[in-house]
């Protein structure tokens, strides 16, 4: 499996499986992007991907207590509107509420942190079972606290992950792209809890991905990444300068 983790040949989702079980009782909420780099064509196949996925989780639950869904999509700001749905256990409403997303299409700016606050508080109203935050993107972050620089836009981001990470929610940050050049690799990796749920799939080619992410979802979730130290962002420090020239 190279470094970028592409998961389309089913490396690292396949990583988190584990032995098959009848039900999956958790709670899992999609943070959906709908900035204008889409488009509304691939803004569809985002929304597909995500019920496709539902299906799948619902079809691994055949006993036991079963899952939660809810979401929220994220454009430039985060507004009331941009609330799918609360937690609930109705698959079906769920799926129709991400389905009729797709008429109010509008585009505009990547922001991130919205995308994955809104999800964090969402799953925090229960902390009685696992719950799963999925981010889903096609770009890089242009919007949200600290968005007059870059260093400490892509920091905003890592916090509100960490603290979604400490507070128990695995995190799958998912990249589907056209062009890979568009995605930041190395921020969506240090979002997710582990490498293995650092997620990047092509538009082109999600049939593999989708199938495969529901096992992952219903699994015992990765051990996290050992947390940065107190006092320090988990962001970490700025890289330092490249040498002088020789």
């Amino acid at each position: 499996m190279g470094p970028l983790r592409m998961l389309v040949i089913a490396a690292g989702v396949a990583a988190v499986m584990s032995v098959a079980r009848a039900d999956c009782p958790i709670d899992i909420c999609f943070s959906i992007d709908e900035s204008g780099s889409l488009g509304q064509e691939r803004y569809d196949m985002e929304l597909e991907f995500v019920q496709a996925i539902v299906d799948g989780i619902v079809a691994k639950s055949t006993s036991g207590p079963g899952p939660k869904f809810g979401g929220y999509i994220f454009d430039e700001n985060s507004v009331a509107s941009d609330k799918i749905s609360s937690m609930t256990e109705d698959a079906a409403a769920f799926k129709a509420a991400v389905q009729a997303r797709s008429a109010t299409y509008n585009g505009g700016g990547t922001n991130i942190f919205d995308g994955v606050n809104s999800c964090f508080l969402e799953l925090s109203k229960d902390k009685s079972r696992t719950r799963i935050l999925m981010l889903l993107t096609d770009g890089r972050p242009n919007r949200g606290p600290g968005s007059g620089n870059m260093f400490s836009l892509i920091r905003n981001i890592l916090d509100v992950s960490q603290k979604a990470k400490d507070d128990g929610i695995t995190l799958y940050a998912v990249g589907m792209y056209v062009d890979k050049s568009q995605l930041d690799f190395d921020m969506m990796t240090r979002m997710a809890t582990s490498d293995d749920t650092a997620v990047f799939v092509p538009f082109s080619n999600r049939t593999p991905t989708q199938s495969l992410l529901p096992d992952s979802f219903c699994a015992p979730q990765p051990t996290p990444r050992i947390p940065p130290k107190p006092g320090v962002s988990s962001s970490g420090p700025p890289p330092p300068p490249p040498p002088p020239p020789p």
